[in-house]
């Protein structure tokens, strides 16, 4: 069980001074792709249009329980992964959240949602995380921490959306989770490539409902209910 998250970010905050201003943790929220970069697609639905659309839900739900959420990106424009990063390095982020969905080359049956956190991080990032935990470089609680809000995203999510559980995995190679100086996840809310995931990624209903499960999964992090 990890406790006290919101107690981790409240002290020694990197941000810049006008953020010192709010002193709540503050969630990154990151619509994947845009711009030149669609993402994938499947029947019809592009990866870029939903994901921002999602994002979008996420964070208004997010104000809606009082937690202090901002995006990456609020329209199709183009981000660099670098980018992304940097906005949550900068601003002293609590959490990141990337939202994407999926396509599975194998079989158009796959569908369901899956998060992504890494372990290890890159070194700075492993150094960050672990000072704010008061743990040591390579203890465990560092990507406890990400494990933790990866799981409750994703339980939350399967509820409220009616989805397949598609479990937690670990992806070092992913520079958003991997580089992030706080505990980051990606989550793959569904399959462009499974023609009933596609349908409900269209339409606003679902898209609400996986807002509804990412918001509550991140609030309950937050507040340290997260097993």
């Amino acid at each position: 069980m990890v406790v006290g998250l919101v107690g981790w970010f409240r002290w020694g905050w990197r941000g810049p001074p006008s953020d010192r201003i709010d002193r709540r943790p503050l969630v990154l929220v990151d619509a994947g792709h845009g711009g030149v970069d669609g993402g994938t697609q499947g029947f019809g639905v592009l990866e870029k249009r939903v994901a921002l659309a999602t994002a979008r839900a996420a964070a208004d739900a997010l104000r809606r329980r009082g937690v202090r959420a901002v995006l990456t990106r609020e329209t199709d424009v183009a981000l660099t992964l670098e980018e992304r990063v940097a906005m949550a390095n900068d601003r002293g982020a609590a959490a990141f959240v990337s939202v994407h969905f999926n396509f599975s080359t194998a079989s158009a049956a796959v569908r369901g949602v899956e998060v992504y956190y890494s372990d290890p991080k890159d070194l700075s990032a492993e150094v960050a995380v672990a000072s704010l935990l008061g743990a040591p470089v390579g203890d465990a609680a560092v990507a406890a921490a990400s494990i933790a809000l990866a799981d409750a995203i994703r339980t939350a999510i399967v509820r409220h959306a009616d989805t397949p559980d598609r479990g937690t995995r670990n992806r070092p190679d992913l520079a958003v989770t991997r580089r992030t100086r706080c505990p980051a996840v990606l989550v793959e809310c569904g399959y462009l490539s499974n023609p009933e995931d596609a349908a409900r990624a269209a339409t606003p209903a679902w898209r609400q409902q996986l807002a509804a499960g990412l918001a509550e999964g991140v609030a309950a992090w937050l507040a340290g209910g997260s097993r």
